[in-house]
């Protein structure tokens, strides 16, 4: 677990003029606070996977980011040929979510691509995976991909026999806290 901080998610309400101008119908949005003060103009969402957050507390969670992006003119028109340029172009602009891995201080640390989800190996872990492939958190070194893994309490065990670096190939035994890894061939 991390360091306890004044780190916490507050509801916000959104004004429905912005959310109307941005084509957004969510509501339950939140934004981060550490000691009662905003730390970005940036909302976020728990999303359907965040029930048991620690904000403050875990060293790393997941919460989905949303900025504002406008869709290519192009895809809008193939995605509705029956609209009028004007109501074509008022359907552009649009709220884009990310997940994003945050820190126990409130720094995004990885920010995922539009549809792209990422996992937390564990909350107090500096490891994630998208897939079958494993990064560090702080760093973005990638270990390996594996399709077969194990954790402990302090290690995450890798089988990465596949790997086209043959230093690296065997058992990956990462350690969870601080990223540091070896093989067993």
């Amino acid at each position: 677990m991390g360091t306890t901080t004044n780190l916490q998610l507050s509801k916000i309400e959104v004004k429905r003029e912005y959310l109307q101008e941005w084509n957004e119908n969510l509501e339950d949005f939140v934004v981060l606070e550490k000691d009662g003060v905003i730390l970005r103009n940036t909302l976020y969402r728990k999303g359907g996977l965040n029930f048991n957050l620690k904000v403050g507390i875990d060293k790393y969670f997941m919460l989905l980011k949303y900025t504002e992006e406008v869709y290519d003119l192009g895809f809008i028109k193939e995605c509705y040929p029956n609209k009028t340029k004007k109501e074509q172009g008022l359907s552009r602009k649009h709220l884009k979510s990310q997940w994003v891995i945050i820190d126990f201080n409130g720094d995004e640390k990885v920010v995922f691509d539009q549809f792209t989800h990422g996992y937390l190996v564990d909350s107090s872990s500096i490891i994630y995976s998208i897939g079958d492939k494993y990064y560090n958190v702080e760093t973005g070194y990638f270990y390996c991909s594996s399709y077969t893994s194990m954790k402990s309490s302090e290690f995450l065990f890798l089988d990465n026999k596949y790997d086209d670096d043959k230093t690296k190939k065997g058992i990956m035994k990462v350690d969870l806290k601080n990223g540091d890894w070896e093989i067993f061939k």
